[in-house]
């Protein structure tokens, strides 16, 4: 299975991701319901100003959820979410925060992380067949860059020694 098909979502995913709206924060109405439809998740919201509607944490929290039921596009909606997010300046080169930690923390302890542009990707993406010893670089300067998060530094030091085994037993062949 491609990285791109795993769906990294679970219950402290989705709360994390759905903290960055909390109180009217994050992205407009307007842009959650694009990514909530363009995912396959619509909520069919409807904006009313006489009266006090659904918040944009909840919809963002019910459409996650939903979408751990229902996995088939759950990838997209993820990465659609962290694509406003970006946009927003909430995630990514710039961005910090209990936010932007507890997201790091939640994707971490399910064997994924954002690289320092606010993009998700799994622990350990090498390919050797295509990498080689430019892949195995790639890894040390992945851990020289994640000094300040132990659990992406442990992932991608597991993920180091595989490919370096890997990358010697195709050298003696």
């Amino acid at each position: 299975m491609s990285p791109r098909a795993t769906v990294p979502l679970t219950s402290d995913i989705s709360a994390a991701l759905a903290m960055f709206f909390h109180g009217g924060a994050g992205p407009s109405h307007t842009t959650i319901t694009t990514v909530l439809t363009g995912s396959g998740y619509g909520d069919n919201y409807v904006y009313n100003p006489n009266a006090q509607g659904t918040n944009k944490q909840q919809r963002v929290l019910t459409a996650l959820r939903t979408a751990q039921r229902e996995p088939t596009r759950a990838r997209t909606l993820v990465d659609e979410l962290l694509s406003t997010l970006r946009v927003a300046g909430l995630i990514g080169e710039e961005a910090s925060g209990e936010n932007v930690d507890r997201l790091k923390r939640a994707l971490a302890s399910s064997g994924w992380y954002l690289t320092e542009d606010g993009y998700l990707q799994p622990f350990g993406n090498v390919d050797l067949d295509t990498g080689g010893r430019p892949a195995l670089e790639e890894q040390v300067d992945r851990l020289r860059r994640s000094t300040s998060d132990p659990a992406l530094l442990i992932g991608t030091a597991k993920e180091l020694l595989e490919s370096v085994s890997k990358f010697v037993l195709v050298a003696r062949v």
